[in-house]
């Protein structure tokens, strides 16, 4: 019988228990949202009301927050008050708050929760970083919406990189970007540090469907970065992009700060001997001599493994292989190997023109013998 009367006993317990009625939920003041703080506030219910009038009880309010990153429920204020400012935190989030109400410390372990409520601070106000960043996602809805707002902010070169926003689209290869952008930016702004325009960062990367749209809207086609490349020089690994650029009017003897022209930068780079046909094609001038005195032929002899493909067709181009190649004034043929001297002249032998290293033992074995004579 006693056990029948205590789990009798238990039901009705856990009935009650069940039975008691949660705290109203708390609610987020809208007006007084920041980027920073959320403003909360709640209400007693009937009953707790009822009791705080007609026999002075007060209640203490427990208001707790779920950490988004630990997802861990933390205590956020304890108190009499029916209201809460939560401060420090992260703007454009999501929080999410539970409230317990109870009458006394004893109370406080069997009081109920109450259903949890959400509340978000307000976005950060759009910046020139974060349309960049939202270019660099691909998010074309959410750049358009900021460009409503701070059209000014596509101008500034505000990524990390030093790029605007424009070249940011370029280097992602987004031409629906790069559309919506120009409207906004100027064409031809340079990149921080290096200088670079939109054109010449399309250019370097092959994309040549994006260097089209630029050229049609107005990219200068001439303008040169800080070490004085143009869009020709930056497009020489990409063939199909080189014939765009030099079908597009391209001066292709322009030459840098070293005094290299594209050709000259193509047989350095080793492009690939279409490039190097396709500038010759365009009238680009063999000959040519860098500010140290280096010829393209010369360039190319040096090369660390030689194309002999880029050699004929230098040499067939007119190339002058006896004249001097370098400071020192020596030929492309002194300067050359045996292999290479036989296909840039073929009807030349070595005795009649020196490699430089014969030239200079010759010299060494001259001075000795002046050396002997003198002692």
């Amino acid at each position: 019988m006693r056990r029948i009367a205590f789990a009798v006993r238990a039901i009705k317990l856990q009935k009650h228990v069940s039975g008691e009625k949660k705290p109203l939920t708390p609610y987020v003041e809208a007006s007084a949202t920041t980027l920073n703080s959320l403003q909360l506030a709640w209400h007693l219910t009937e009953a707790q009301r009822k009791l705080a009038e007609t026999k002075g009880a007060k209640f203490t309010s427990l208001l707790e927050m779920c950490d988004p990153e630990t997802l861990d429920w933390q205590p956020v204020y304890r108190g009499n008050e029916f209201n809460c400012s939560v401060e420090e935190l992260a703007p454009s989030t999501v929080y999410l708050f539970r409230l317990k109400v109870f009458e006394s410390e004893d109370q406080e372990s069997n009081s109920k929760w109450s259903e949890c409520i959400s509340g978000q601070t307000r976005d950060e106000p759009p910046s020139a970083k974060s349309l960049h960043k939202e270019i660099e996602f691909g998010n074309h809805q959410e750049v358009s919406r900021i460009l409503q707002i701070i059209p000014i902010a596509a101008s500034s070169c505000a990524s990390d990189a030093g790029l605007t926003s424009l070249q940011t689209a370029v280097v992602g290869s987004d031409l629906k970007m790069v559309k919506m952008l120009l409207q906004h930016c100027n064409i031809d702004a340079e990149s921080i540090g290096n200088g670079r325009t939109a054109l010449m960062m399309a250019c370097a990367a092959g994309k040549a469907d994006v260097a089209e749209y630029l050229l049609e809207n107005g990219a200068n086609i001439e303008k040169q970065d800080r070490i004085g490349m143009t869009a020709l020089h930056h497009s020489l690994l990409h063939a199909r992009m080189a014939k765009l650029i030099l079908d597009a009017g391209a001066a292709v003897d322009a030459a840098d700060s070293c005094g290299w022209t594209p050709l000259m930068r193509a047989v350095l780079l080793g492009c690939e001997p279409q490039v190097v046909r396709l500038l010759i094609n365009h009238g680009a001038h063999v000959n040519h001599r860098d500010v140290n005195g280096l010829s393209c032929l010369a360039a190319a002899v040096f090369a660390f493994a030689p194309d002999h493909a880029v050699l004929r067709l230098l040499r067939e181009a007119g190339a002058d292989v006896h004249a001097p190649a370098d400071s020192l004034g020596h030929s492309a043929l002194q300067l050359a190997s045996k292999d290479i001297v036989a296909i840039l002249s073929p009807a030349v032998n070595t005795i009649s023109c020196p490699p430089v290293v014969k030239i200079r033992a010759d010299s060494q074995e001259q001075e000795k013998d002046e050396t002997k004579e003198r002692e």
